[in-house]
């Protein structure tokens, strides 16, 4: 699954988890993200991007509507500061199409923040949270930068490396993309 603002009204399904602790400061914020990187790059402590991928934020269109603006604004200012330290020098070099920025009017990701819409409930309301970490991944457009994969040469991409568990998982945990059937038909 890829977060791609070009192909927004073909979304996916996904799964938001409450941390176990509120987040009131940039400290939490990246604790949170750390832990979450390293859960999805087997076990890179301290990091929180790779050639691969990033850990991006997710704001709320109404996170700075409240009588504390400037303690919210200050946590968005850290967090761009810390997505743009040295140690994350690949952090957001993702191949996104340009009608992906196009779309997003301007860089995909930007100050850490991933910048699609703010997700909603299978009801249609908005999710109720202010904040979310994602893990966004290289899309891996075509050499045009305008195509993405189609669901055969997704397949055969899981099929070749051995990782058509990981598809199968993601959708046991409620992780659903617009293509997972016609990615299955292709799937060994």
């Amino acid at each position: 699954m890829v977060f791609s603002p070009e192909y927004n009204q073909r979304q996916g399904t996904g799964t938001a988890i409450r941390c176990e602790a509120n987040v009131t400061s940039i400290e939490d914020l990246i604790e949170e993200a750390e832990e979450l990187w390293k859960a999805e790059s087997n076990g890179q402590d301290g990091r929180l991007s790779d050639s691969w991928g990033c850990v991006t934020l997710i704001v709320s269109d109404r996170f700075l509507e409240h009588a504390d603006r400037s303690q919210r604004q200050q946590l968005l200012n850290d967090w761009a500061a810390r997505v743009s330290s040295p140690r994350e020098s690949s952090y957001g070099n993702l191949g996104f199409s340009e009608r992906d920025r196009e779309a997003a009017q301007g860089q995909v990701i930007a100050d850490g923040r991933l910048r699609i819409p703010w997700p909603s409930l299978s009801s249609g309301e908005p999710l109720s949270l202010d904040l979310l970490l994602a893990t966004a991944t290289n899309p891996g457009v075509g050499a045009n930068g305008a195509l993405y994969p189609t669901a055969q040469q997704v397949a055969d991409a899981w099929n070749r490396n051995g990782h058509v568990y990981y598809f199968r998982c993601n959708r046991l945990a409620g992780i659903h993309t617009a293509d997972d059937e016609a990615i299955e038909k292709f799937l060994r």
